[in-house]
């Protein structure tokens, strides 16, 4: 009989200085060639249990592992430092922090070193990682030039090239359009078919992973263990429970939680699907389940607040190059108050270098130019410019300044001047807002990555700019947090902010934004409402995108009346622009 690859037994990790643990009291096994998902709300240890599985932890920070762990049989203490590298891939939440060279193909080379990987295999295998993660074409790129989605896929290549026998995952796929999401999802699963992979997972997007999922582990949000099952079990038989602890489910699970609200029933003890084929036939003749798809494709209502006179962010003939390629071909772009705008498309679009040069932090352009109230953002003075745009890093890491969650918070407001009596007032709400109420006193760089973006986006939300771009806002969320937060951003836009955000999230682009702008190759091949994009095809594909869920029911519902369903969906929409 072949033994477990992993077991855990009565895990408990404490931060040096901390009275509570991270997660505790965590016994669980996981059998070879098995795939777990581990789910629970934003900061219960999930990212922190995955580094103490690979004995990155506690041996990299200041703190205390309890229990034991046995790999393949062997105890984990008993390895020698960086050995387990050889058993176990990692990748990173943060695919950055990993890195330690400055060129893709030096990268994989420096970890087939450091395994004593002979010099005459390795042109083999670096050709072979980049082949299988899509990076051929940038085999000798500047890491800093490659866009977060593609050194996403450099470190699943970096960790494969080992050919290790397990692998440990942390959001690999936060960073990745949609499209790539799904042919991650694929290749990984055709390596575990191939090399007999086992795989831990920590994930929130889980609408592509539930077909290579065998099982799921769910923590609270004290950190400990409180169900394991199936997919199927866990989902569908517990999707209401999980949902109300902010955990993410499936978005089909989440549909037929609703539908069944909406049409008056508890489903007789019937689980919730947990895949588009079980929707469709056992939720999908529902009464009312056309009508209830229907409603979720519709705009949220358009604030359409008056502009006054060259009170807009405007992006004029803007052409970027960034390491000898162009990345933004004339790009021609107006933003008015009041309206919240998504910007997708495929990774290495330019989605983020845009949003940059909007901000005025973008660097030297091509051609072309940014403007404010008809004014090049080049002609503001710093200060002043802050004061009108905010922008949230796709790193949060990037902004933090100071030591303690309150004083980051705090920083913003004494920057402009205010009294410390208004810091005082303000910083409580902002933490409640951003649910970091009792992190006060914590580092800012101490929290989970989840935890980090929202105080990324608190801390703009302090500073009451008129703009506020922001650069995958949902990314680390758990459900709860990410409703809140993209509840909080339309709350604001209801007010007059105008909000852009790049996002691969689209059932957040279909629920929040009032627009969406496509950019493929650099440049804008879409500029509308959400709801006429998802029926064409052909840029779906060019801009890697997957339609959202509600669309694809309806479609595999075999509704003749699609087209029209969008445009009776959007007209209300359009007699009010």
């Amino acid at each position: 009989m072949i033994g477990p690859a992993l077991e855990a037994e009565r895990l408990t990790f404490r931060y040096e200085g901390e009275t509570e643990p991270v997660f505790r009291d965590l016994t669980f096994a996981v059998r070879q060639g098995e795939t777990v998902l581990f789910l629970g709300p934003s900061g219960c240890g999930k990212s922190t249990l995955l580094y103490c599985l690979n004995r990155l932890y506690p041996e990299s920070v200041d703190g205390t592992l309890e229990g034991a762990v046995r790999v393949f049989g062997r105890a984990l203490s008993e390895f020698a430092p960086g050995e387990a590298c050889r058993s176990i891939g990692t990748v990173f939440q943060d695919p950055d922090s990993q890195f330690c060279m400055t060129r893709v193909d030096e990268e994989i080379a420096f970890g087939l070193e450091n395994l004593g990987i002979p010099r005459a295999d390795m042109d083999e295998r670096i050709t072979a990682a980049l082949e299988q993660a899509g990076l051929s074409d940038v085999r000798g790129a500047k890491i800093h030039t490659l866009s977060g989605g593609m050194k996403q896929r450099l470190a699943v290549a970096c960790a494969l090239s080992a050919d290790p026998r397990m692998l440990l995952l942390d959001e690999p796929t936060a960073q990745l359009d949609p499209a790539a999401t799904r042919e991650l999802v694929r290749w990984i699963g055709r390596l575990r078919r191939e090399r007999g992979l086992t795989i831990l997972l920590v994930e929130h997007r889980l609408d592509e992973w539930i077909g290579l999922v065998d099982r799921t582990l769910v923590m609270d949000a004290s950190g400990r263990l409180t169900r394991e099952g199936t997919p199927r079990e866990c989902f569908g038989a517990e999707g209401a429970a999980l949902t109300a602890q902010g955990i993410w489910v499936p978005t089909v699970s989440r549909l037929a939680l609703d539908l069944r609200s909406s049409s008056g029933t508890d489903g007789h003890g019937e689980p919730l699907p947990v895949t588009e084929e079980q929707f469709v036939e056992e939720v999908g003749r529902l009464p009312g389940a056309m009508a209830f798809l229907e409603e979720r494709l519709r705009p949220p209502a358009p604030v359409g607040l008056p502009s006054a006179s060259g009170s807009a962010l405007t992006v004029s003939g803007l052409s970027v190059r960034l390491g000898g390629k162009t990345v933004l071909h004339a790009v021609d772009l107006t933003f008015q108050p009041g309206e919240l705008t998504a910007i997708i498309g495929t990774n290495g679009s330019g989605k983020t270098t845009l949003l940059q040069h909007m901000a005025g932090i973008g660097g030297k352009t091509q051609t072309g130019t940014c403007l404010l109230d008809g004014r090049p953002l080049s002609d503001w003075p710093q200060r002043e410019l802050r004061r009108h745009v905010g922008y949230v890093f796709q790193n949060p890491e990037h902004q933090f300044v100071t030591f303690t969650v309150w004083e980051e918070l705090a920083f913003g407001l004494r920057l402009q001047g205010a009294p410390e009596r208004l810091a005082e007032a303000e910083v409580p709400r902002l933490l409640r807002l951003c649910g970091l109420a009792g992190w006060e006193a914590a580092n800012p760089f101490s929290l989970s990555q989840g935890q980090k973006r929202r105080l990324s986006v608190a801390t703009m939300l302090a500073d009451e700019q008129r703009w506020l771009l922001l650069d995958e806002p949902t990314f680390g969320q758990d459900a709860r947090t990410s409703e809140q937060l993209m509840a909080l951003l339309r709350d604001r836009v209801q007010g007059g902010m105008s909000v852009v955000m790049v996002c691969h999230d689209m059932e957040a682009v279909q629920q929040y934004a009032d627009r969406v702008i496509v950019l493929v190759e650099g440049q804008v091949r879409y500029d509308g409402v959400p709801a006429r994009l998802w029926s064409q095809a052909d840029l779906l594909v060019e801009g890697g995108i997957l339609p959202p869920v509600s669309y694809r029911l309806l479609r595999r519902m075999g509704t003749r009346r699609e087209e029209e369903v969008y445009h009776a969906a959007l007209r209300p929409v359009e007699s009010g622009r």
